[in-house]
């Protein structure tokens, strides 16, 4: 969902590269990195294991970005970022109806079917926080450090 939405988000805008910033790594991580064919051998890729503590302190006015999942960055033709901070909710298993099943993994496998009938909705479960730009002399990967988060360049 995270992809398609980011996909849909530059289409038509001139970019020929992304880079994955996992703020809350899970394993949609994997996912964004194929899709994107943003890995870490291509440069394209950092994780931040930001703790409860850390993400308490990121800003939040007028913004709460503690549920931040990801930043995601397209590089522009004129070489540089304009980064997607995005966060995902997941539906309720109510929604689902796949609460019916006592199997863990038949449970996760009716999710997953349901989630695959919404794949061209994805602003659905997707929610934009906002986005900025670096300069084509700036990289993502400055902000990726220890001590470097970009949550701090949204203050």
């Amino acid at each position: 969902m995270l992809a398609n939405y980011v996909k849909k988000h530059f289409a038509g805008s001139g970019v020929n590269a992304y880079f994955v910033h996992g703020l809350q790594p899970w394993c949609k991580e994997d996912a964004l990195m194929v899709m994107l064919n943003a890995t870490p051998g291509k440069n394209g890729y950092a994780v931040t294991y930001a703790t409860e503590e850390d993400r308490s302190q990121w800003p939040d006015a007028p913004v709460d970005y503690r549920n931040v999942s990801n930043i995601i960055y397209g590089r522009k033709s004129d070489g540089s970022w304009q980064g997607l901070i995005l966060g995902f909710s997941f539906a309720s298993i109510e929604e689902t109806g796949c609460g019916k099943y006592s199997h863990s993994a038949v449970g996760k496998l009716c999710a997953d079917l349901w989630y695959l009938g919404r794949l061209d909705n994805p602003e659905r479960f997707v929610k934009l926080y906002g986005s900025f730009k670096l300069e084509a002399s700036d990289h993502p990967k400055n902000y990726a450090r220890p001590g470097g988060s970009v949550m701090w360049k949204l203050r």
